[in-house]
């Protein structure tokens, strides 16, 4: 491993960094030991935020047990309020029992101001980074962004961040890539509208770059292998949808080319496997002219979602919009959700595939991909991975957000592997799910065990259920269950189920007392619940008290 000065605040970062963004979605221990590997291998550069579902309690674990605690290079950034922030830091500091953090700063800070946060202004966010730098707490200002060339060019100019972490790859675009201009069509917009422009990464490697260099700002690159357009990864090999796709290169290949050809520290990929490590660290020499004809060859089958075939169609689909969202889930690196309003099957609600049936095809695309071709192939394996549970059908009602119980939950996707699973899973009860939050694993009907949530999930809210299972060879049964709410890989609820809601039993009575109580449960199940059935089949159901404290 080599390493580099990063910018003006002289720290020496390994040139591959550690992503953690997609350790969320591997059992813990994957997770732990993918981190060691990457230490052993001699990478020191990590980057995480607090919205990565555990990444902090992940790290500092692997940290003490590789003991590797002094010669970790920790970049953290993260948003919100001057009080959130500042929380945020205190946070960051008792997670990895640090006084101070070599790098932290603002996450998407052109997002950041777009959506009102106060960035620049008095006892804004950066008035506390210069704050801390001047206290010792932290070495570098640091920060990432997702803005415009304009954008990042301004914030260059304030000379304020002593390193900042910026996307670009080969193909010049990433697997989150949408067209800025077109969003609001969908989403629902705050107001007022924000200026809400967006990345173009050719711009970034020819002005943005260049200039970061001029000021001495350390640049990592983020997207390096474009969410896995670019390469297949270990963790989460891709579905391939179709025969005769351009053959990947091998990340470690991107990420050497990248290194050699741009003005960079580090490049900081996402890994989610030791062998995924591995694969990414090994050294290799490559033939840059070769390596670059297959950039062009897959640029011309993978959409860049510039958003100019939109207007084209003849039957008003959001093209770019539809590769968006399969990408996610053929290319399954993001941990990102879709949106509701961007789901595949909410922009394509038809069974068949509507670029099959069309007569009158009017699309076009300027890097020569073949739109319907790629559209009815993508379609028909969108359809098969909805079938099999990994990809959500659309969300059409209230319900698939909020029921009005304390505790539910509505099953997203899910992925089953011969030794792991992981399930996607919604908070639509009005409770928040706590930190270790557990569910209740069932396989091929025996209890298998309990596995947490890593961070809290609130109303409406996302997270990850990942676990190890014993290695097994063809299908297998798993249902996930909580005592206050069922979720099944098939979709369809037990026979006999007890939804929890509430009770008036007190904290503790007094010697002697005789009291009535109520328990109020739900039929949750599929079956009927009889109070006088034929042939004594009744429906028992029974209640465990624990002892009740006496008030003398």
């Amino acid at each position: 491993m080599q390493y580099r000065r990063l910018g003006r605040t002289n720290l020496r970062v390994s040139e591959i960094g550690l992503g953690t963004n997609q350790l969320r979605r591997v059992p813990e221990r994957q997770a732990i030991e993918t981190c060691k590997r990457a230490f052993a291998l001699g990478i020191n550069l990590v980057n995480a935020e607090p919205e990565y579902e555990g990444a902090y309690s992940i790290l500092r674990r692997a940290i003490e047990e590789s003991g590797s605690a002094t010669d970790i290079v920790l970049s953290i950034q993260t948003g919100g309020t001057r009080d959130e922030f500042e929380r945020a830091f205190e946070t960051a500091c008792a997670a990895f029992r640090r006084d101070r953090i070599d790098l932290f700063g603002v996450t998407a800070i052109s997002d950041q101001e777009a959506f009102g946060a106060n960035v620049w202004g008095e006892r804004g966010l950066v008035d506390y980074l210069q704050r801390l730098k001047e206290h010792g707490r932290i070495t570098g200002i640091f920060g990432s962004d997702h803005g415009s060339p304009a954008q990042m060019s301004e914030i260059l100019s304030r000379d304020v961040f002593d390193t900042l972490m910026l996307a670009y790859n080969p193909l010049g675009h990433h697997l989150v890539t949408f067209r800025a201009s077109t969003v609001w069509s969908f989403e629902t917009p705050p107001s007022p509208i924000p200026n809400y422009e967006r990345e173009d990464l050719r711009r970034t490697k020819s002005e943005v770059i260049p200039l970061a260099r001029s000021r001495d700002v350390g640049i990592l690159l983020m997207k390096p292998l474009a969410g896995g357009l670019l390469c297949e990864g270990k963790a989460f090999p891709s579905y391939r949808y179709r025969d005769g796709l351009p053959q990947k290169p091998a990340p470690a290949e991107v990420l050497r080319y990248l290194l050699d050809t741009e003005d960079v520290a580090a490049v900081v990929p996402g890994m989610a496997s030791p062998k995924e490590v591995e694969e990414n660290v090994q050294p290799v020499n490559i033939d840059t002219a070769s390596l670059e004809r297959r950039f062009d060859e897959l640029s011309k089958v993978v959409c860049s979602r510039c958003g100019d075939c939109d207007d084209l169609c003849s039957r008003g689909l959001p093209v770019s919009y539809l590769f968006r969202a399969a990408y996610h889930y053929l290319y399954p690196t993001a941990p990102f959700g879709i949106s509701t309003t961007l789901q595949y099957f909410r922009l394509h609600p038809w069974e068949e595939a509507r670029c099959a049936s069309c007569t009158n095809q009017t699309c076009r695309c300027g890097s020569q991909i073949d739109i319907p071709r790629e559209l009815i192939a993508i379609h028909n394996k969108m359809l098969e991975l909805r079938n099999a549970g990994i990809v959500p059908a659309a969300d059409t009602s209230d319900a698939d957000f909020q029921t009005g119980r304390p505790y539910s939950a509505k099953l997203l996707s899910r992925e089953v592997h011969n030794d792991r699973a992981v399930f996607h899973i919604r908070n639509t009860g009005d409770q928040a799910w706590p930190e270790n939050f557990p569910l209740d694993v069932h396989l091929n009907g025996a209890w298998f065990g309990k596995v947490g949530l890593r961070q809290p999930v609130y109303p409406k809210g996302d997270g990850h259920f990942a676990f190890s299972m014993p290695w097994w060879e063809g299908p297998r049964e798993i249902k996930v269950t909580r005592g206050d709410f069922w979720s099944a890989t098939a979709g369809e609820r037990p026979e006999y189920f007890v939804r929890f809601i509430g009770h008036n039993v007190a904290a503790s009575y007094s010697e002697g007392a005789r009291v009535t109580f109520q328990v109020q449960v739900e039929n949750a199940g599929r079956a009927t619940w009889h109070t006088n059935p034929v042939d004594d089949k009744f429906a028992g159901l029974a209640l465990h008290i624990t002892p009740v404290q006496i008030r003398l």
